[in-house]
This record gives C-alpha cells, structure tokens and sequence, in this order.
C-alpha cells in the first residue's frame, strides 16, 4: 500500500498569492498532478497541516475543486507511525514509543532553525511530498518526493 502524504496547503482564493510570493494553489495542481502520474498511484492520499490560509469560505470552497481528483481509501487502528504536517519542513523524531514524520509544505519551506532564539523565516524551496509504502510484512518506510522537474536521471556509482 502506498501512502503520499501532502502537508500545509494554503489553499487560497483564486488568484492570491501565499505571503504575496508563493501560488500555493497552482503548487497543489502541481503536487496532485506529480501524484497521479507516478508509476504507482497511491492507495490512500493523507492531507495535513494547514489545509487552507485563513480560513475564508472562498479558500474551503477552492480547496474542494482543487482535491476533487483524490480520493480517501481507508484508515488502519494500528499506530506504526504518527504522519503530520504544519512545521513546513520534514522532520522525523521518536515520541511516545513510535516515530512522528513531518511532511514538508507544497508551497514554503521554514528555514532549518536550531537555536531557539532562530529568527522566524521561510523559503520559496522545491516543493516537497511524503510518499509512504506500506507492506504488512516490511513495515512501513517513507521517502520524501520532490515536486517539479529536475536534471537527471544520471548513471549512479
């Protein structure tokens, strides 16, 4: 079973832009589009963080249209991992006997801020997905999916 994780949509009216930067509904389109053209579609598309922006009835009604192409398959009761979003950058950490993994943002990237007096800032970065392979007998493994067309393939050594 693969699993593909979107994470902090921002969803907003058509025609506005996140912070003013960022086409956070044309990055959705995208993010859907490298979704459904993968060579292994996904069984179950989980969607977290920030769904939409601001929480107006344009943005709700938007994020409608724009997820119309995905579809929710199932849930399981067992916990192997806790998969969230919001932080706008992946992260994995241990916490309460299991594993939480942070699914990047479609839109920005918060800057990686180690010290706790770290400015808040964001980045226009590459687009990024959770993708999560799901097998009874394996276990699960997860693998961060850049979004967009990038150079390469090139011959691996």
């Amino acid at each position: 079973m693969l699993i593909a994780q979107l994470s902090d949509l921002h969803v907003r009216p058509a025609g506005q832009l996140y912070k003013g930067v960022a086409d956070s509904n044309r990055m959705l389109r995208e993010a859907i589009d490298h979704l459904l053209a993968l060579d292994q579609r996904p069984d179950l598309v989980l969607l977290s963080g920030d769904l939409v922006d601001e929480g107006q009835p344009q943005e709700y009604a938007n994020a409608v249209e724009l997820l119309r192409a995905l579809t929710i398959i199932r849930s399981f009761s067992n916990i192997e991992a806790v998969l969230c979003g919001h932080v706008h950058r992946s992260m994995i950490r241990r916490w309460a006997g299991t594993v939480v993994i942070a699914c990047p943002s479609t839109t920005t990237e918060i800057a990686l801020q180690l010290h706790v007096d770290a400015p808040s800032q964001s980045y226009l970065a590459p687009p990024a997905c959770m993708l999560h392979l799901w097998d009874p007998a394996q276990g699960l493994v997860s693998h961060l999916s850049h979004i967009g067309q990038f150079a390469g393939p090139f011959p691996f050594a």
